[in-house]
Order: structure tokens, then sequence, then C-alpha cells
């Protein structure tokens, strides 16, 4: 009788993921808005139940380290997951937001980190305009935040789009064996 081996099974699950993120990374492109409400949805229920589990253990688990942490962050995953159900388009617009926000603040002093190793001799010239260019597209995405944000989400789903063909790639090479890397 023959035995399924890892391998057998695990490119099918990839393939299925890797049209999962192609079909989500199609819907970010085309259809942004109502696409990134269901998604800012999803994580809010994920919110509520994650919170709800963490409550019930801090107050279960008497004996549990820091479980007042544990209870508070319950707690504050509950309420944030209730308002974004409740007002669903200002939590996807939020989520957006500090989303672009987090990306505009992290090109800034990537770049100037990229920058300051380039003046130390560190990095190379082709690092330090690296570092320029970014501290240009940060400063730029702060001073024109609408035009970024309305950017933001297709450009999520040009990267689930390429995601998705790399793990469909990955999958069928694992079905080829080419993937593969042995034990020994």
């Amino acid at each position: 009788m023959a035995t399924a081996t890892p391998q057998s099974h695990g490119w099918a699950l990839l393939l299925v993921w890797g049209v999962a993120w192609i079909i989500l990374g199609l819907l970010l492109l085309f259809q942004p808005g109502i696409t990134a409400i269901l998604l800012v949805q999803l994580m809010a229920v994920f919110w509520v139940v994650g919170g709800v589990i963490d409550l019930m253990t801090g107050l279960t688990h008497a004996d549990q380290q820091h479980r007042g942490w544990r209870i508070f962050g319950g707690i504050l995953s509950i309420v944030a997951g209730m308002i974004i159900i409740a007002n669903p388009l200002a939590g996807a617009i939020v989520t957006i937001a500090f989303g672009f926000f987090i990306l505009a603040f992290a090109a800034i002093v990537n770049g100037l980190i990229n920058l300051v190793g380039g003046f130390k001799g560190g990095i190379s010239w082709g690092g330090s305009l690296l570092g320029f260019i970014q501290v240009i597209i940060g400063v730029y995405l702060l001073t024109h935040p609408m035009m970024g944000m309305l950017a933001y989400v297709p450009t999520l789903g040009i990267i689930a789009i390429a995601a998705g063909i790399a793990v469909l790639i990955f999958g069928f090479r694992v079905k080829s064996g080419a993937a593969v890397v042995s034990a020994t």
C-alpha cells in the first residue's frame, strides 16, 4: 500500500493558497472599496473573538502571570472590534489611513538610515541613493495623503497578485520535486 508523502499534498494546498491570493489581489484592484471594507470587517470579527478568548482566559486563570494585561487587552479588542463592526466605512478608512501613514513614516526613517549609513561609508552610493529616494517618497506621501491612500489599496492588490503567482510557481515546483530540500 502506497503512503502519501508530505510533498504529495502540499503542492495542492500551495495552489489553493496562490489562487486565493490572486483572487484577493483582483478584488483589491477592481473593487477596492468594498474589498477593503470586507477585510476590515473580517479583522474586526477576529478582534472580537480573540478579545473574548483573552478576556475569558484572564478571568478564569487566576494563577496566570500578567492576567490584568490579558483582561485589559481582551476588553480593548472587543471594544475596538465592535466599533469597527458598527462603523464599517469609518473602520476601513481609519485602517487604510493608519497603514498608509506607517508606510510613509517607515520610508522616511529607512531612507534616513540609508543616507546616514552612506555618509559614514557603511553603505554603497547605490544604497545612499535608494535612501534619498525613500525619503522623497515618504515626504511626498505625507504631503499628499489623499493621492497616496487612493493608491494604497490597489497597490496591495498588485502585491497580492504577485505573491499569488509566486506561490503558484512554488506549488508547481514542489509538485515536480524541484523545491524539495534533502534532509541529509
